[in-house]
């Protein structure tokens, strides 16, 4: 279990994340959204500990600040929104998320590699396992990270905003994959595609200027207008799915 409490976060006297709480449902899809520059980044970046905060995140139970690195990583994986891109090859990458489980020499075991190889045949990654991130596609280098991510094996899942530079075929195939991992995982997902966000998610948290303005199920939330309210935007229904667009 992950729960916020009281997260709040000032950037050069700027309030940027105003007494943020909430909880992550086990075994369920949280969607984060919000305009830009809500603070839904900054509250990746404070679980990932790459910022300083105010308040608590706590992790069955524990502070996270009191988790060894490696510790956490073995609970916690994050996907950030820039990912970099090396030469390296798709393989290598995705072994980078096994680093937690490295013996004493830091040595790949055989459940390693197994683990390695069902990860790129899930996500259609075995053709491109020895080609470099460097002359992959925006979507096929998702989909290495994707991977990367789901070998490092925790409960829990965040990503960041991870369809961003997809297209659209890519983008369903992705969130289709990680539609597919709540049965066994906890996911919060940040999201700009509102209607892609109602489609994945059980449960959405919405935020505004830093502040949490609708956390519960995505069925409460369609039936009122808080979403046309905060986005500027309108609400259709075409064959029992929900669009929303300007």
């Amino acid at each position: 279990m992950l729960e916020i409490k009281n997260l709040s976060l000032k950037i050069n006297n700027k309030d940027i994340l105003d007494n943020i709480n909430f909880k992550l449902q086990n075994n369920k899809i949280t969607v984060l959204i919000g305009k830009n520059g809500s603070g839904k980044s900054s509250i990746v970046k404070s679980i990932n500990g790459i910022i300083k905060y105010s308040g608590k995140i706590i992790l069955d139970g524990t502070n996270i600040r009191n988790y060894k690195p490696i510790d956490k990583s073995k609970r916690i994986a994050v996907l950030p929104q820039n990912l970099p891109i090396s030469h390296i090859t798709v393989k290598e990458l995705v072994a980078l998320g096994r680093h937690p489980y490295l013996g004493l020499f830091g040595k790949l075991s055989e459940e390693d590699y197994q683990v390695i190889q069902e990860a790129l045949e899930l996500l259609d990654l075995k053709d491109l396992e020895d080609r470099y991130l460097d002359t992959l596609s925006g979507g096929e280098v998702q989909k290495a990270y994707l991977a990367m991510t789901l070998v490092q094996n925790t409960d829990i899942l965040i990503f960041d905003e991870p369809t961003t530079f997809l297209d659209v075929n890519f983008e369903s195939y992705f969130l289709e994959k990680i539609k597919r991992l709540k049965s066994y995982k906890t996911v919060l997902l940040v999201l700009h595609n509102i209607t892609k966000a109602i489609e994945i998610a059980d449960e959405i948290i919405i935020i505004d200027n830093g502040k949490i303005v609708y956390e519960g199920s995505k069925e409460k939330l369609v039936s009122t207008t808080i979403i046309e309210d905060i986005f500027n935007v309108n609400k259709y229904i075409i064959n029992d799915k929900i669009f929303y667009t300007k």
